[in-house]
């Protein structure tokens, strides 16, 4: 069964980033839901945000979309030496009973892919996650 988590995401300035309140679906809560802002004219941004499954059976996030990018895609980031290496996934897994926090520079995140820089954010925006229950 595919369910669908909407959560809102505070528009950023340049080179600062706004954390959003909790959304609850069910056994699964998403907090700290923080985007960065573009920096110069490059026009990808990452979001980041906090997973919780308080159920008895595993979940998955398989895709995210928003007003303010293009596509979003799930990511993992990890160090091979000293190169840094990032590579989109399917999904992102949540065990049962587990928390999941996504943070800048390791493991899952979200990659908020745009073709155009977009230099005026307005205040508050919606990611819709699709997670697989």
């Amino acid at each position: 069964m595919l369910k669908r988590l909407v959560i809102g995401f505070f528009a950023v300035l340049v080179m600062s980033s706004i954390q959003v309140h909790a959304a609850k679906l069910g056994n699964l809560v998403i907090e700290q839901a923080q985007a960065r802002a573009t920096v110069g004219s490059m026009p990808n941004s990452a979001a980041f945000l906090q997973l919780a499954n308080k159920g008895k059976t595993d979940d998955a996030l398989v895709s995210a979309s928003s007003a303010i990018a293009d596509r979003v895609e799930l990511h993992m980031m990890s160090m091979e030496g000293d190169v840094m290496k990032m590579r989109a996934i399917d999904s992102i897994e949540l065990k049962a009973e587990d928390s999941l926090t996504m943070k800048p520079g390791q493991g899952p995140h979200l990659m908020l892919r745009s073709e155009e820089h977009t230099s005026e954010l307005q205040s508050h925006h919606d990611l819709v996650c699709r997670l697989l229950l």
